[in-house]
């Protein structure tokens, strides 16, 4: 979840709007929420992102995929959790890329107790410098409950990066 009162604004890449939690976003109603041009009519029909204090269309889309009120020392190691509201719908398996800034390294991912056989995901590095993430179940397990921490990212800030804002964009 990006809970805290530093939540400013959410840059939404997907065309569909996924299904979030309550939690997932805790300062929405105060924070400006950019979706693809064409897709704000879906977002203000969608539970959760409809509560949002403002939703823009965004050609570009570059503008801040998010902020969160949270300080990182660089070159120690910290966790990033992924929150999945899956409702009623049954998880077997996911995939999603995670774009990291210059300086910063994915050092693992592991999944939380909501998995049943699933295996933790080994990072892999694409060739534009993301990582993929990808887990299955064997037996076509669902993952459990329809909602809370599914995967948490360690992260690690090299000790070179300049203190500021940086961007993560999970896709």
């Amino acid at each position: 979840s990006f809970s805290g009162s530093g939540l400013t604004s959410v840059n939404n890449l997907s065309e569909t709007p996924q299904n979030i939690g309550s939690e997932t976003f805790t300062n929405r109603a105060n924070a400006t929420l950019y979706v693809p041009s064409g897709t704000k009519s879906a977002y203000e029909a969608a539970q959760y992102w409809n509560e949002f204090n403002e939703i823009i269309e965004n050609g570009d889309m570059t503008d801040i995929v998010y902020a969160e009120n949270k300080s990182v020392i660089r070159g120690v190691e910290f966790k990033l959790p992924i929150h999945l509201d899956n409702g009623d719908e049954a998880i077997t398996a996911f995939q999603m890329d995670v774009e990291l800034p210059e300086g910063v390294t994915l050092l693992s991912a592991t999944l939380s107790d909501r998995k049943a056989d699933h295996g933790n995901p080994v990072p892999t590095l694409q060739d534009d410098g993301s990582y993929r993430i990808t887990t299955f179940s064997g037996s076509n397990s669902a993952f459990s409950g329809s909602e809370g921490i599914l995967l948490n990212l360690t992260i690690n800030i090299n000790t070179n990066v300049t203190p500021g804002d940086y961007t993560i964009t999970l896709k």
